[in-house]
């Protein structure tokens, strides 16, 4: 379900840290080391909706940590922007930049919401 064919490059999950029929929040990488969290905003059927978070070791080590809640990883996004995934269940996708204040409230994780995750994460693969 990683789209395939776009600016993000060839990604890997590294990690689901939510499964519900599909994975809701992950950590993925593309071949150039590039780390993005995926959190699912919508899903039906046969589309789903996504928003990707670059992050680097020690953003992604904060957020891990509790430092950092997900709601501002995502509205304070290190590099400024984020990227609107739009895929089908093959991984036929579209990407799009989106600034953080573009975002609707219900795509937003809830502002005290942090990753339940206590299992050292080896990023180095």
């Amino acid at each position: 379900m990683l789209p395939v064919n776009t600016i993000l490059g060839t990604l890997e999950c590294l990690e689901v840290f939510e499964y519900f029929d599909i994975p809701i929040l992950f950590l993925c990488k593309n071949t150039v080391g590039t780390m993005y969290l995926a959190i699912c905003t919508h899903d039906d059927v046969e589309t789903y909706e996504w928003i990707y978070l670059a992050v680097s070791n020690d953003r992604l080590s904060a957020i891990l940590s509790k430092h950092i809640t997900l709601y501002d990883a995502i509205v304070n996004p290190e590099n400024e922007c984020l990227f609107k995934v739009e895929s089908d269940y093959d991984g036929v996708s579209t990407v799009n930049y989106i600034l953080p204040g573009s975002l609707q409230a219900d795509d937003l994780p809830d502002k005290d919401a942090f990753i339940g995750y206590t299992t050292p994460l080896n990023v180095a693969k």
